[in-house]
């Protein structure tokens, strides 16, 4: 079963440099979103961050830090693997090139 791995980077530049990493290991176009950074467009409430969280299966108690991180200038990776091995190992590359916040699920369908 596939999951998801969503991660805050609190420093664009960390989430720049992180995405190739993802190419190199195989995740293509369709496996990553970026959200957030530089020139990020965000309505005035957050709102269509926290509709884009939700889409990806964010719990609704676990949003507010990454909408936190976002409105202080981070960005947020979310990237679907395979299974949830591939997904432990990328939480971890993930904490370890400096992500704040990392948290995996079964993606949805």
């Amino acid at each position: 079963m596939s999951e998801m791995v969503i991660g805050l980077f609190p420093e664009t530049q960390q989430a720049e440099e992180f995405v190739p990493m993802l190419t190199n290991r195989g995740y293509g176009r369709d496996d990553v979103d970026v959200i957030g950074g530089r020139g990020a467009a965000l309505s005035a409430t957050g709102s269509d961050l926290v509709d884009k969280l939700s889409q990806l299966g964010l719990a609704d108690t676990e949003q507010e830090d990454y909408v936190d991180g976002i409105g202080r200038g981070g960005t947020v990776i979310a990237a679907r693997t395979a299974d949830e091995r591939r997904a432990d190992q990328l939480t971890e590359l993930m904490r370890e090139h400096g992500a704040t916040h990392c948290t995996h699920m079964p993606a949805k369908q």
